[in-house]
């Protein structure tokens, strides 16, 4: 890989923030359940391999990272990555693996940052095999909470994802709802499995031991992921 220490779009400082995988609830939930669709795991997008490690601790999986970063793929090999392959422009550049190759992607924060997200929906459609899945996960820029304090503030980056971005770097610069989403999903040939977007429920301060309200929060996610959840997550199979 070329020498690239700072990707212009995603610094380095933004990546080593990035240290926490929250995505365990859910990836135990498909480990249990769809352990079989987990030999050849894709991560799509994997910056340092907080998330996509995950799969290779506990299945017998061959992870592949994709990521724009050198900085990244790096971070990812240490984590355990298999192997990891470098793409400049995620818009216009075909994925070095044959079609129907793949058993799962994980495709997780990646849409929001390009111009022409549907070209890599049908990458992964592509490299997916027929019945493979797909596990994607995007933020929710505009539940309830955060359309107030969009209201008042003017600010796009209503969840503080990029504290140092002004409005000339956000890396974000599309912006999802999840009937949207779903429709897109489906034109291209998936079908939705599951809805995950109830694990990540909106965070809202010294309500924690309020008795009740986590359980009321997770059904709201479920009803109306739209203005209950933080980010919508979904598992989908490619059917055709």
């Amino acid at each position: 890989m070329a020498d690239n220490p700072e990707f212009k779009y995603f610094s380095n400082k933004d990546l080593d923030r990035i240290n926490e995988n929250y995505m365990k609830p859910v990836f135990d939930e498909i480990i249990s359940k769809y352990d079989s669709h987990l030999n050849h795991v894709l991560d799509y997008g994997c910056g340092n391999g907080v998330f996509g490690s995950y799969f290779k601790e506990h299945t017998s999986c061959s992870l592949t990272g994709i990521d724009a970063s050198t900085y990244a793929l790096e971070q990812a090999i240490k984590s355990g990555y298999d192997q990891v392959i470098q793409l400049g422009d995620f818009c216009s550049q075909n994925v070095p693996l044959h079609d129907n190759s793949i058993d799962f992607v994980l495709c997780k924060d990646v849409l929001e940052h390009l111009l022409d997200p549907l070209f890599v929906l049908n990458e992964i459609h592509r490299v997916l095999k027929i019945n493979g899945l797909l596990l994607l996960h995007i933020p929710n820029h505009f539940p309830w909470v955060y359309r107030l304090k969009f209201l008042f503030t003017n600010d796009l980056d209503t969840q503080k994802y990029f504290p140092d971005a002004t409005d000339w770097d956000f890396p974000h610069i599309r912006f999802f709802r999840l009937a949207s989403l779903v429709n897109k999903l489906e034109e291209r040939g998936f079908k939705i499995l599951e809805n995950y977007s109830d694990f990540f429920t909106l965070y809202l301060p010294k309500t924690g031991r309020i008795p009740g309200l986590t359980h009321l929060q997770k059904y709201l996610a479920a009803k109306t992921p739209d203005h209950f959840a933080a980010g919508f997550t979904l598992l989908c199979q490619k059917s055709c």
